[in-house]
């Protein structure tokens, strides 16, 4: 898949990022927007959040990779400094990707079934959640939501998702964890980072590549939902 700019906010996405399901659903949903402003908006608002965070998540795993080929696991000063930055901006966009699809999609279930997907008061809102979504999305009678349902049921439960959630809590919300520094034995010159994180080039390479399998897996499905639920005319 080449390098495509989406026409709904013109960035020019990572070549695996799918570009053409992304801008199928946000005009599938847009089409009729004057008939369910208020859902729309909020929808738009987080489709295009997937967009905006996933690609700051690509961005922060690319030159985080390039900083460790240049300067090492454990630099001095600024170069410390740019290596937490983009630790830091990994991976909170990188979930914040994950949480914009999931508001998206409570958005778009909320125009096909209201009382499920409630919208009316600051509190629904704040209550959104990729959990809470699920759930809902669970329960409902929507048409065709049995495979994104499980899709994200199966993301809350793993491991990765987890751990994921857990590493941008505590930058996020608590601290700036340091560096352990190995020195002699079986581990010599190893760096590792927030509980045991080995501070390497696939260190965010890896994680990355999970949350770019799981986005992808996500709007293919929403694609499917959406166009099972909004008919074109």
């Amino acid at each position: 898949m080449s390098k495509k700019r989406l026409s709904s906010i013109g960035l020019i996405m990572p070549d695996d990022f799918p570009s053409d399901l992304y801008d199928d659903v946000n005009h599938r949903i847009s089409k009729n927007r004057d008939d369910y402003l208020s859902s729309w908006y909020q929808f738009a608002g987080g489709w295009n959040a997937i967009a905006y965070r996933f690609l700051s998540c690509t961005d922060s795993n690319d030159d985080f990779i390039l900083s460790i080929s240049k300067h090492g696991n454990s630099p001095a000063q600024p170069e410390r400094y740019n290596q937490e930055k983009m630790l830091f901006n990994f991976f909170v966009t990188g979930l914040s990707a994950l949480d914009s699809l999931s508001y998206a999609l409570y958005f778009a279930c909320s125009i096909l079934d209201k009382i499920n997907f409630p919208v009316s008061s600051k509190k629904d809102l704040k209550s959104i959640t990729i959990e809470s979504t699920q759930i809902k999305l669970e329960q409902s009678a929507l048409h065709n939501k049995e495979s994104i349902a499980e899709t994200l049921k199966d993301l809350i439960n793993g491991a990765e998702y987890k751990d994921w959630k857990e590493k941008r809590n505590i930058i996020a919300h608590r601290s700036a964890p340091g560096r352990n520094i190995f020195e002699g034995g079986n581990e010599h010159g190893k760096v590792k980072w927030m509980n045991g994180l080995e501070i390497d080039k696939n260190t965010t390479a890896q994680k990355y590549e999970w949350l770019l399998a799981n986005v992808k897996k996500l709007i293919e499905e929403v694609s499917s939902f959406v166009n099972h639920n909004f008919k074109q005319n």
